[in-house]
């Protein structure tokens, strides 16, 4: 999984009163997390023995292209690696978020990436 070994492609910063909870979680290596739904949607592959690895860089590719003639750019929260050799594209959203049509469409389209073998 060459990818794991790259850099995020989108960073994440602190500052005072910004509205998330950005930090790190050790799972081997550090994962990084910017919020407080992202630790415990990394921690739970952490514990199944089908996962073998998590890319370290949260963030860890674009995923851009057309969707129905709409131009869609996204950055995946996780990459897994998997026993079997496959991957598992996540991405950790309140299901608030997952409600707003803007949001669920681009899941959609990167769950149908993922799913055909686009996303890598």
């Amino acid at each position: 999984m060459a990818v794991a070994a790259g850099s995020p492609v989108r960073e994440f910063s602190w500052h005072p009163r910004q509205g998330n909870y950005p930090g790190w979680l050790w799972t081997g290596t550090l994962v990084g997390y910017e919020s407080l739904l992202e630790p415990d949607r990394v921690l739970l592959p952490d514990f199944d023995v089908a996962v073998t690895g998590i890319a370290s860089p949260s963030q860890p590719f674009w995923l851009s292209g057309l969707d129905e003639g709409v131009q869609r750019r996204h950055a995946p929260d996780y990459l897994l690696a998997c026993a079997d050799g496959s991957v598992v594209v996540v991405d950790a959203k309140p299901a608030r978020m997952c409600q707003e049509p803007v949001v669920a469409a681009v899941l959609e389209w990167t769950a149908g990436c993922a799913e055909a073998g686009l996303a890598l």
